[in-house]
């Protein structure tokens, strides 16, 4: 992954933590496990996380062709 993205997810993530509504804009809910939710981090990668009250757990951050296969793995 370049060290864009990883930067990019760093700082995407810690706003979605903190709160911040303009960073969950492009957040989509996955319609097998409502639990979970992806967000695009530049053109070519996803953040798969789960969000509660308390927390938020990444559970993978994956290219683009790679992620059906991880959803699938995840659910």
């Amino acid at each position: 992954m370049p060290e864009s993205t990883k930067r990019r997810s760093v700082i995407l993530l810690s706003r979605i933590a903190a709160g911040d509504q303009a960073a969950f804009r492009g957040t989509r809910r996955l319609e097998v496990d409502r639990t979970l939710w992806r967000r695009r981090v530049g053109r070519d990668y996803r953040i798969l996380f789960r969000l509660t009250d308390e927390e938020l757990e990444v559970l993978d951050i994956v290219h683009r062709q790679g992620l059906e296969r991880a959803v699938r793995e995840l659910t």
